[in-house]
């Protein structure tokens, strides 16, 4: 199915600020041919998922000390 005439070629531009995913830009690219029209998508950075995580605060769990490190400290 064609989309109308009057919404061919119009473009839908995203910009997000504070950075974007790779899942974004392939939700973009998806929706893109899904409707027909070109989506633009731009943000102030390219993510990777560990810098996605850094910007959240996110920290991994922390660590368990080793079996000697606790002894040497008790």
């Amino acid at each position: 199915m064609c989309p109308p005439a009057q919404a061919q070629g119009r473009r839908i531009v995203v910009f997000v600020v504070g950075g974007i995913t790779r899942s974004e830009m392939r939700a973009a690219h998806k929706l893109s041919a899904k409707l027909g029209r070109p989506v633009l998508l731009g943000g102030t950075a390219l993510d990777s998922p560990g810098t996605f995580l850094k910007r959240l605060g996110v920290r991994g769990r922390p660590r368990a000390r080793p079996a000697l490190a606790r002894q040497a400290g008790a």
